[in-house]
């Protein structure tokens, strides 16, 4: 009888901890932030050392950052998702609490003042001696010695991916496979083209974010940062050019007829440049730098 009530409440435990998930799941698609909490320190209450509810949750924690606007927010709720992970013996992690520490390691970085990078390198060093051949450790990596301004060693890393990465072309690789194949190596070559940008090489920094952009022409910014290149290097033209074509893509984000507006009083064309502040002005008619900007003209 004993041994049949401890099954039985066993199983209900089970049991409610998959229906307060399945609820947590459905609040997070729909944006829900407060009720993924409320969720989760119901199905913890019930299965506080389960690995696979741990992980979910600490990835939960992870993308939820979005809905915390202050620093140490985003901090706690990033450490609250580390230890959720360290608190999985290292025999019961799979491969993807161990990948997903170290780029949680990696953002946490960014919102402490004083970051603990060689425990984030180790997490990557971990991971790769757990899979050495898989491409998206050293993407990661490479976003990581990003963050702590280690270029040279970002590149390496970056490098390193794109060595890996199978052929996106390869008849074999049908397309479930192969566009998020591309999507990823269109992120490597970004941060190529952005480790060149910061180091002054904009010859490279421009044929990467170019690259970047035929594996994934729907990566809008990329146009940005090439048309930062050539304003740095006083090319007016092109960099009216590339912002153009960002305007083009996303017509509805205020920031590009901005842009697009400065350009041009830069050039010394103050019609068009009046004409691109007054876009943006419709677009976000609170922005104060965009009215001064047009009250500035002559």
């Amino acid at each position: 009888f004993l041994l049949s009530l401890f099954n039985w409440q066993h199983n209900i435990k089970f049991y409610l901890s998959d229906h307060y998930f399945l609820k947590a799941a459905r609040a997070l698609s729909q944006e829900n932030w407060p009720p993924v909490l409320e969720n989760y320190q119901k199905i913890l209450a019930y299965q506080p050392d389960t690995p696979s509810y741990r992980q979910k949750f600490a990835m939960y924690l992870w993308h939820g950052i979005k809905f915390y606007s202050d620093k140490n927010s985003k901090e706690k709720i990033l450490e609250m998702a580390v230890n959720l992970m360290e608190g999985i013996p290292k025999k019961e992690r799979d491969f993807e609490v161990n990948a997903y520490l170290a780029k949680i390691l990696t953002d946490i970085n960014i919102y402490q003042e004083n970051p603990d990078y060689a425990k984030t390198e180790k997490a990557f060093e971990y991971s790769a001696s757990l899979s050495p051949q898989m491409a998206g450790i050293y993407n990661d990596w490479c976003q990581f010695e990003m963050t702590r301004t280690d270029y040279e060693r970002a590149k390496q890393m970056c490098l390193k991916a794109l060595s890996l990465y199978a052929n996106s072309d390869d008849p074999f690789i049908g397309y479930d496979q192969a566009q998020p194949l591309k999507d990823e190596m269109s992120q490597v070559y970004k941060k190529l083209g952005d480790i060149y940008s910061i180091t002054g090489k904009n010859k490279e920094a421009v044929e990467n974010y170019k690259t970047s952009l035929r594996f994934d022409p729907k990566m809008i910014a990329t146009y940005k940062s090439i048309g930062d290149v050539y304003y740095k290097e006083g090319n007016l033209d092109e960099a009216l050019k590339y912002n153009l074509h960002g305007y083009t893509l996303n017509p509805n984000d205020p920031n590009w007829p901005f842009a697009i507006a400065l350009l041009y009083q830069e050039k010394g064309d103050m019609i068009k440049a009046r004409e691109y502040g007054q876009k943006a002005l419709e677009l976000n008619s609170k922005d104060s730098e965009v009215k001064k900007f047009l009250e500035g003209l002559k």
